[in-house]
């Protein structure tokens, strides 16, 4: 087998097996730290407390008391608790008090330094900021005369649109198959050519390579209902996009 055939394989198994361990070794990592904190103090908790009322040894009945009981109690006390701290935000006062604690926690350097990036991935993980695809529209890129479809997103940098004089705006330019990944671009609000054509049916022209166009322009209504009549058998809960 030719070198260049078995590095090929490597890197192709390594990439495929790279997410997965990663995604194990943080849950065994955090896992391994509830165990070893949250867990073992509620263990000591437990075991002093029988003690107490059995008059008898704590060190006899801290080694009887399983560490897996402090564990599963410590995911509880911790479910608990986000469940509780996402009904105290819910309110208007939780929001606000959570903000001026935030702000508080920004005065300190190091925090300042780690805890917005850390935010900023938890809040989009977790359902609290979403990718936003306002308008589809057609932009000259990557050279003049090749055109590619994307997202108008929001308003560029004000620092930008200060030093060009120009009203630019954010474009996110997809990626098949999959459209959350890609290419943003800052560029004049002028030179985006907007479509009339909805976020889901570009979306699905994206996923499929450009095999879905949609019907507005000019692709076939039937090939549209059979690409998803086959999405909706392989993900029976799933619901029907409208173009």
């Amino acid at each position: 087998m030719a070198e260049g055939t078995i590095r090929r394989a490597f890197l192709r198994g390594l990439a495929a097996l790279l997410p997965t361990a990663l995604t194990v070794i943080i849950f065994v990592k955090v896992y391994e730290f509830i165990a070893g904190s949250v867990g073992k103090a509620i263990n000591s908790l437990i075991a002093a407390a029988l003690a107490y009322a059995t008059d008898s040894s704590f060190d006899e009945i801290d080694a009887m008391v399983p560490s897996v009981v402090g564990t599963f109690l410590a995911l509880i006390l911790i479910f608990l608790v986000a469940v509780f701290v996402g009904l105290v935000l819910a309110s208007l006062i939780g929001r606000k008090a959570w903000g001026y604690l935030e702000r508080r926690l920004f005065g300190f350097p190091l925090v300042r330094l780690v805890y917005p990036s850390l935010k900023q991935i938890t809040d989009f993980i977790f359902g609290e900021q979403r990718l936003s695809f306002k308008r589809v529209g057609l932009l000259e890129y990557p050279r003049k005369g090749v055109y590619s479809i994307g997202f108008i997103t929001g308003s560029a940098f004000e620092t930008l649109t200060e030093r060009t004089g120009r009203d630019m705006v954010t474009f996110f330019i997809p990626s098949s198959p999959t459209p959350f990944t890609g290419y943003c671009v800052q560029v004049a609000r002028e030179e985006v050519m907007e479509l009339d054509v909805p976020v889901e049916a570009a979306i699905r022209y994206t996923v499929s390579g450009g095999v879905i166009v949609p019907v507005a322009e000019g692709g076939a209504a039937h090939t549209v209902a059979l690409v998803e009549s086959r999405i909706r058998k392989r993900h029976p809960g799933g619901k029907k996009d409208e173009d």
